[in-house]
């Protein structure tokens, strides 16, 4: 016989025998975890900044699983952002920005783009990628 049917049986045997004079009612732990709901969690868009070699032109790529859409200059990614952080405050979501900068771009670019977003309340990451 194994030791769990042990403990078991002299349990069962315990309950059969024991009387219960006073009821109380039992005051279950709980917890302090708050869950993460899809409010909490905060969703990503990522724009690409890139310049190919020998061109001056500066290009700004808003990636997304569907379709990329090249945005023309720094004013209409800010418009762009600004767009989209309205459209996820009016559907209760939390969004965050991620650059994504190619490695031999200045970094001024990146960090103008940044800069915007901290200054509008987002969270901002970079990451540079080698081409």
């Amino acid at each position: 016989m194994s030791g769990g049917g042990v403990i078991v049986r002299l349990l069962m045997g315990f309950l059969a025998i024991s009387k219960v004079e006073e009821k109380s009612k039992v005051h279950l732990p709980q917890s302090s975890t708050k869950i993460k709901t899809s409010v909490d969690v905060e969703e990503p868009i990522i724009i690409g900044i890139y310049r190919e070699k020998g061109d001056p032109v500066v290009r700004y790529i808003f990636e997304s699983e569907k379709k990329n859409k090249e945005l023309r200059s720094l004013d209409s990614v800010q418009s762009f952002i600004l767009g989209k952080k309205k459209f996820y405050e009016d559907h209760q979501r939390k969004m965050k920005v991620r650059l994504r900068s190619d490695w031999n771009l200045p970094i001024r670019y990146t960090m103008k783009i940044a800069k915007f977003c901290q200054k509008n309340g987002l969270k901002v990451g970079i990451d540079v990628e080698e081409k």
